[in-house]
């Protein structure tokens, strides 16, 4: 939100404005999975806050953690 950089900032869906809030770098990090950085903060990645299986859970940015929190899974439909 606002392009905000710190632990617990919630990611919101927005209108394409070109900005570098809006840009990602996603790795791999195996089994197929796959951690996503924001361009702004490249010090964190998104995670799924606590690790919810719920749907409309809230994500978040973090520090880097190994937890599967911070894991996504890429699927083509």
């Amino acid at each position: 939100k606002d392009a905000g950089v710190i632990d617990g900032t919630k990611l919101q869906i927005y209108t394409d404005n070109g900005t570098v809030a809006q840009k990602w770098q996603i790795k791999n990090v195996g089994n197929g999975y796959f951690v996503m950085t924001p361009a702004n903060a490249p010090s964190k990645q998104v995670e799924v806050t606590g690790g919810s299986a719920t749907n409309g859970a809230t994500i978040q940015l973090s520090a880097p953690g190994i937890n599967n929190a911070q894991k996504f899974k890429f699927i083509k439909q």
